[in-house]
């Protein structure tokens, strides 16, 4: 039998055509949902919204939990999770979902509320269907942990013992939660500083839409995380990779250490670990300020 050549075009492009969708269904869920930076990105927004959720705000438990944890260490240990539930090389340090949310006699009427606030957010970032189908059957497996009518309560005045070495930098700095909180104000000084922003290299990298703010956010909490002492592990890309070609001059760095003290004095962090901080800083200077 002779195949013509429109014969064998149909079967080269049938062939292409099942390699991509091999190659697709290959890829894990992280990869699929645009990695770190397009994950914050939802996590922030979703995060935003159950802070504003009138049915989650009806239960006291809850918000007496949430009062004690910064918006931005939550929107931290939200991201490390499903970064690393979907398959991403991020890595939750946080309790268990159970332990989180013991006490707290969540009620299906409240996860069904974060439910359909998920969901919004989901669309709102265009997530395919699939994708997001895949992320509730993920979600939805911890539903039976977090849902629950147990009223028995932490011990208070436990230490916890994901807060990295007793003694450590990571400890005394308060650990993520209090990291997280110095980050998001740290970040948010940064973003609007005008030196900065005069530099059109930082501005363009900024705004190319290949990193979010939220994801920038959640690496350098990570980062500081592991650089003082904790148990998280950094997951970003080498600071000479991450600033290559940035061209960042000595007036810039200048600019982003005095935004940094401005947030730790804010936050009123201690003379002797704010040097320790900035110390352990000033280590990258040379991989940030490549020329």
């Amino acid at each position: 039998m002779r195949f013509t050549m429109k014969y064998c075009f149909a079967i080269s492009a049938s062939l292409l055509l099942f390699g991509q969708a091999a190659h697709a269904q290959s890829k894990s869920l992280y990869e699929r949902l645009g990695g770190v930076h397009a994950i914050a990105g939802v996590v922030d927004e979703f995060v935003n919204r159950l802070a504003t959720n009138q049915v989650v705000a009806s239960n006291p438990r809850t918000v007496a939990s949430l009062s004690k944890i910064p918006i931005p260490a939550i929107k931290f240990q939200v991201t490390a999770m499903l970064c690393q539930s979907t398959g991403g090389p991020q890595k939750y340090i946080g309790r268990d979902m159970k332990a989180a949310h013991m006490g707290l006699m969540i009620s299906d009427e409240e996860w069904d509320s974060a439910a359909s606030d998920l969901k919004a957010t989901l669309d709102k970032f265009k997530v395919p269907d699939r994708e997001q189908q895949e992320l509730f059957q993920l979600v939805g497996g911890s539903r039976k942990d977090i849902v629950s009518g147990d009223p028995t309560l932490r011990k208070e005045g436990q230490r916890d013992p994901k807060m990295g070495k007793k003694g450590s930098l990571y400890e005394r700095l308060g650990g993520v939660n209090s990291i997280a909180a110095v980050v998001d104000d740290f970040a948010d000084r940064l973003l609007k500083n005008p030196v900065i922003l005069g530099n059109p290299r930082v501005v363009e990298s900024a705004t190319s839409g290949r990193i979010s703010v939220a994801g920038l956010k959640y690496l350098l909490t990570e980062q500081i995380c592991e650089a003082t002492g904790g148990p998280q592990k950094y997951s970003g890309r080498s600071m000479k990779d991450s600033h290559k070609g940035l061209m960042i001059s000595d007036r810039e760095w200048e600019a982003g250490a005095q935004d940094l003290i401005a947030t730790l004095n804010k936050f009123k962090v201690p003379e002797k670990e704010q040097k320790e901080l900035l110390k352990s800083i000033e280590s990258t200077r040379k991989d940030v300020q490549q020329k």
